[in-house]
């Protein structure tokens, strides 16, 4: 069981980045992170800086 959530916190993470580089690629604003909210959050839990 615990095994199948790091893998599944492994797959969101690898889909939230590919997600920031689509929008960093089409050159969004800072206003097109509301689209993956969750995804901000998780990253600055973690202590990293999508921006």
């Amino acid at each position: 069981m615990t095994e199948f959530k790091v893998l599944s916190l492994f797959e969101r993470e690898d889909f939230a980045l590919k997600v920031v580089s689509l929008l960093r690629l089409m050159d969004f604003n800072g206003e097109a992170s509301i689209d993956c909210g969750t995804c901000t959050c998780n990253y600055n839990s973690m202590g990293r800086d999508i921006v």
